[in-house]
Formats: structure tokens, sequence, C-alpha cells
């Protein structure tokens, strides 16, 4: 898993780059967050469970920001990165406001 690393303490943290295009939205250029956990396939799971849904908000975001058009297939592919995890049945609702950066 490309987006977990492990720090000089042994706890693996998750980091998720924020694509160019939502930067003016999210005010931020990288997502960073700790699993809490030492245990590779413990983070594992923790890690893939954050990507899923800072992906997913940023597919939410995506939707906000075309308005009433619908997301081309390539965009949604584009933040999906392939990961399987992102096909899942479940909704994570944010709140859509414009950030002052």
């Amino acid at each position: 898993m490309e987006n977990l690393q492990r720090r000089a303490s042994g706890i693996y943290f998750v980091r998720l780059t924020v694509p160019s295009r939502l930067h003016g939205i999210v005010c931020k250029r990288e997502f960073i967050a700790t699993t809490g956990t030492q245990h590779l396939p413990v983070a594992k799971i923790v890690a893939a469970t954050m990507l899923l849904r800072w992906r997913q908000q940023f597919m939410d975001l995506e939707r906000l920001a075309l308005g009433n058009n619908a997301m081309h297939h390539d965009s949604v592919i584009k933040i999906a990165d392939g990961h399987p995890l992102i096909a899942g049945g479940s909704f994570l609702p944010i709140e859509y406001r414009r950030l002052q950066c």
C-alpha cells in the first residue's frame, strides 16, 4: 500500500495528495492522518478506510463543483485511482463550504 508509511516511532500513518483541481476548495495539498497502530495488518485496514473516505469526499466535491453536470467517467477513475474500495455501497456525507485559503 503506497499511501501507508511508518514513522520512526513505529506507528503507521496514511497520506493522500489532493488533486490540484480541488486545492482551491480544500485548501490543502495533502491529507495526513495516523493509523494509531504499529501493527501493519491493522494499519492497512485503517488506512484503506481513511483513503476511501477521502476519495469519496473528492468525488462529492467534484460533483458539487460541476453543478448539474454529471461527472465524466475519466474524472471518477482519476479520483478512485483504481482502488476497488471506492465501489462500496455506502455514502459519506460532507458539508460543502468554500474555504478561504
